[in-house]
């Protein structure tokens, strides 16, 4: 974690266990390998998972460079489509990925564990699939550039402070449920509006 120049990890034939802080916030990191023999992990173009494939365990942080405009604006870079083997993606995975600009979620996706993007800053595109069952504690906490934010009606529970940040772009956030009585809600889980240190973005049950 915090390896500032480290931008390649192999790992071999015989690793069984890999924490979920032993790669966050390596901001030079493009590429993880995976040994074709380990039976525990595998790696698809750069990007750690277990091996059947079914849970993204950590996204590079350094993948692929942000673009920016001549203002600085970010206006691509870490675009990702995720595999549809997989269930769940880890806690940590895209930790400080200030890098990733959009990301297309694969039907079948069932969990988003903890802090899995958190602080990813330049995060603008996201649409969660209608199989996407709990959102974790701080997942997409302090992704300031979100837009647009669709609460599909599968999801059961949101974590808290799941979409929190004290400078959220989105005008209002859209729950398919018929009110809060119907979806586990963690504490803080909604973002506060630009400039603001009350005004909470509003949140609209569009029902199922």
């Amino acid at each position: 974690a915090n390896a500032e120049y480290l931008e390649e990890i192999n790992i071999g034939d015989n690793v069984t266990r890999i924490d979920i802080w032993s790669f966050t916030n390596c901001q030079s990191l493009k590429s993880i390998n995976v040994s074709e023999n380990n039976k525990y992990f595998t790696s698809v173009d750069g990007v750690l998972y277990n091996k059947d494939v079914t849970v993204l365990l950590v996204y590079p942080n350094g993948k692929t460079p942000l673009t920016t405009d001549k203002n600085g604006k970010a206006t691509g870079g870490g675009e990702i489509t995720i595999p549809d083997t997989v269930k769940e993606i880890g806690a940590n995975a895209f930790y400080l990925c200030s890098n990733l600009y959009s990301i297309k979620f694969n039907d079948g996706l069932e969990k988003i564990g903890e802090k899995a993007f958190l602080k990813c800053t330049n995060l603008a595109s996201l649409h969660f699939p209608d199989t996407v069952k709990e959102i974790g504690i701080d997942a997409f906490s302090y992704c300031n550039a979100l837009t647009e934010l669709e609460i599909p009606s599968s999801v059961e529970k949101i974590g808290d402070y799941a979409f929190f940040t004290t400078s959220s772009q989105l005008e209002k956030i859209v729950i398919h449920q018929n009110s809060e009585n119907d979806i586990e809600l963690g504490k803080d889980w909604i973002p506060n509006k630009v400039n603001s240190v009350r005004d909470k973005v509003p949140v609209e049950f569009a029902g199922i």
